[in-house]
């Protein structure tokens, strides 16, 4: 099993919903690209009856060793699953 030493991957519930133009936003954004990170998933990560937000993350170093990234809409919480794929060489 191989992964680069330089490979970073951030998972995980931030509180910066991706879904709203706000400084908290552009802060996150400004921070990870600090450290070279690219944001792999697209598409609301917890939801309600009436609403949806953006507020999971999951940030890797070197996408291509992430063979895919998602989400899976299971209802044991109001969050749902972040799914990423990392192909070890």
């Amino acid at each position: 099993m191989f992964v680069p030493e330089n490979e970073i991957i951030l998972l995980g519930d931030f509180n910066v919903n991706f879904l709203e133009n706000g400084k908290h936003r552009r802060s996150w954004r400004d921070v990870v690209s600090l450290i070279s990170l690219d944001q792999l998933i697209t598409e609301p990560t917890r939801g309600t009856e009436i609403s949806r937000t953006f507020i999971d993350h999951a940030n890797d170093r070197n996408p291509s060793y992430i063979a895919n990234s998602g989400v899976i809409e299971y209802g044991l919480s109001d969050h749902w699953f972040l799914l990423q794929n990392v192909i070890l060489l």
